[in-house]
């Protein structure tokens, strides 16, 4: 989408109201189509995940001034780009909530995705009260990727070993949070299952020392 289009086709659509977008969104908004507009690339599924603004309006959400910007083929739903950067997502009844801190933050966890997608793995799950952010001792875990890590997943990974914290969209806000903490390790295929609360069954190590 051409910045000539961003400038006469944006508005903010404020209820049932449609009014002129600020100029320093609509700089925002070409920035990230002159950036990421056009990129597509697969993660997990043959959909993908596409990049770029269709002319959609900006709309004023529960996190301030958005746009779709991004499809997640994984979800087959669109993701809101905030006007700060962050990126935002609600599939149907689900809760709305940040994502992703930046898009390069997006694009660096898909990455890691794609690199251990054919590494054996194993998903052990716990719940933590909503309020309560999950801690790790990293003393066993392999290096730490501070550029994959965002609000809703950490990453670390070297050549023995990948370790991911995700908490997953919640579709009750009032529920226990739910964490996964996916456990890779190379091999080829994935031959190991999520089992919550139960110990490691398959070839992988598990970096917390389950049983």
């Amino acid at each position: 989408m051409a910045a000539t289009d961003i400038r006469s086709m944006t508005a903010l659509r404020v209820d049932d109201r449609i009014e002129a977008a600020p100029d320093e969104l609509i700089e925002a908004m070409i920035r990230f189509e002159e950036r990421f507009g056009g990129l597509w690339y697969p993660v997990i599924g043959s959909n993908g995940m596409e990049y770029g603004l269709g002319g959609d309006a900006t709309v004023r959400g529960p996190l301030g001034l958005a746009v779709t910007g991004i499809v997640d083929g994984d979800w087959t739903w669109g993701v809101d780009v905030l006007a700060d950067g962050r990126t935002a997502m609600g599939p149907g009844r689900w809760s709305y909530r940040v994502i992703d801190h930046t898009i390069d933050q997006r694009l660096e966890s898909h990455a890691m995705l794609v690199t251990v997608n054919g590494w054996f793995h194993r998903t052990f799950t716990c719940y933590t009260p909503r309020e309560v952010v999950p801690v790790v001792d990293e003393r066993r875990l392999p290096r730490r990727v501070p550029e994959a890590t965002g609000p809703t997943e950490s990453w670390w990974l070297d050549d023995d070993a990948g370790v991911a914290v995700q908490a997953p969209v919640e579709r009750l806000a009032k529920r226990p949070r739910r964490v996964d903490h996916p456990v890779f390790h190379p091999g080829t295929g994935t031959g190991c299952r999520r089992e919550p609360g139960r110990g490691l069954a398959g070839p992988c190590a598990d970096p917390w020392g389950h049983e």
